[in-house]
């Protein structure tokens, strides 16, 4: 009998308090229709990360934290993650990772 595992890919950040935050993504797929949310938990709701779409039908989306937010944040590693609705609401955290500011 064949298993199946959907557990998130992991992707650790390392940033400097006061920098901008630019990461491109390129999930390879058509995100045609999906919907996306990133955060650093840091307390409750979090740091929200902006998740700007750079092509849906490639399947490539920005992360964004500029400076002002980064500036604001207490020195520390916390946790993250990124997460898609696709059509059909179907909800899935695709990447998760620690999240360090020095």
């Amino acid at each position: 009998m064949g298993s199946f595992d959907q557990v998130p890919g992991e992707l650790d950040i390392e940033i400097i308090k006061g920098d901008d935050l630019l990461i491109g993504l390129n999930f390879g797929m058509d995100l045609t229709g999906y919907t996306f949310m990133a955060v650093v938990q840091t307390t409750f709701p979090g740091v929200p990360l902006t998740v700007s779409v750079v092509d849906q039908t490639a399947g490539s989306v920005n992360i964004v934290l500029s400076n002002s937010i980064t500036s604001l944040m207490v020195t520390g590693t916390y946790n993250w993650n990124f997460k898609w609705t696709a059509p059909g609401a179907i909800n899935r955290t695709v990447l998760a990772g620690t999240f360090q500011v020095s």
